[in-house]
């Protein structure tokens, strides 16, 4: 790793200042490549950014959505499957038109943007708030990244359980 850094100081996009027997690498916000570098490493942001943007134009739109697993967490490797967790209303019958197009519209877009292969589990709203609801689900709500209205359906969860 000491080797691409000091590539990137001859390059002259990493600054190095020694400390001791310490080496401490900065980025070198004046160079041009900055920007995009900076860019790079916000692309996770950015995903979030576009899903919280797009969820809530869809009709019917969804009660809740989350996105779960290594990516959420930040554990991603360049293999790993981008989760998603979508709840739709009771009232919306899983195979509509206008639905299904919407799940499947997602699932080529997120990984066309990321790479990733995107894994949407898609359940109703009933089937979170049942007593036997999938610990997937349960986790993804509670420990996944808020896309939308997964905060409110995670404290109506907690209600109905008790």
């Amino acid at each position: 790793m000491r080797r691409a850094a000091e590539r990137l100081v001859a390059q002259g996009i990493v600054s190095r200042r020694v400390a001791g027997r310490s080496r401490l690498y900065s980025l070198n916000r004046e160079h041009l490549a900055a920007q995009a570098i900076q860019e790079l490493a916000n692309l996770r942001e950015q995903l979030i950014g576009r899903l919280r943007q797009l969820l809530p134009t869809w009709k019917p739109k969804p009660v809740a959505a989350a996105m779960f697993g290594s990516v959420a967490r930040g554990t991603a490797s360049e293999a790993s499957d981008l989760d998603l967790l979508i709840v739709r209303r009771d009232d919306v019958d899983p195979d509509l038109g206008a639905w299904r197009d919407a799940i499947d519209a997602l699932t080529r877009d997120v990984t066309a943007w990321t790479g990733n292969e995107a894994r949407i589990l898609e359940v109703s709203e009933r089937e979170t708030l049942s007593a036997d609801a999938e610990q997937v689900v349960v986790t993804a709500l509670r420990e996944g990244i808020n896309l939308l209205g997964a905060q409110a359906l995670r404290r109506r969860m907690t209600v109905s359980a008790r």
